[in-house]
């Protein structure tokens, strides 16, 4: 089984990001959704939970038919924290976003 490194790094450039969210917003799969916001709580309720090493997602459909993430703790071994802290529920944008960010603007 392979193992995940709870210290990876992840990090893109700005550049990068804005342009990943561009080709989103100009593809045949946008549905006027930008994206959501989780709660920090929400966030550490997960990581804090014994062996979790980080954040997995998957990708879902809510009962409204909107594409969601649905996010659980994973260990380092690869395993699915699925018995704890779960979250779905994200603050949609929009309604709720940064009207001037460069990662929904061209």
């Amino acid at each position: 089984m392979s193992t995940l490194d709870p210290n990876q790094d992840h990090s893109i450039t700005l550049e990068d990001a804005k342009e990943m969210t561009k080709k989103y917003r100009y593809s045949p799969t946008f549905n006027g959704r930008f994206g959501g916001f989780f709660g920090r709580e929400a966030l550490l309720s997960m990581l804090e939970q014994s062996d979790c090493a980080g954040i997995r997602y998957y990708y879902g459909i809510n009962d409204k038919n909107e594409p969601v993430l649905v996010l659980c703790g994973a260990t380092e071994d690869n395993q699915d924290i699925y018995d704890g802290e779960l979250a779905e529920m994200a603050v949609p944008c929009p309604s709720y976003c940064d009207a001037d960010s460069p990662l929904k603007n061209d």
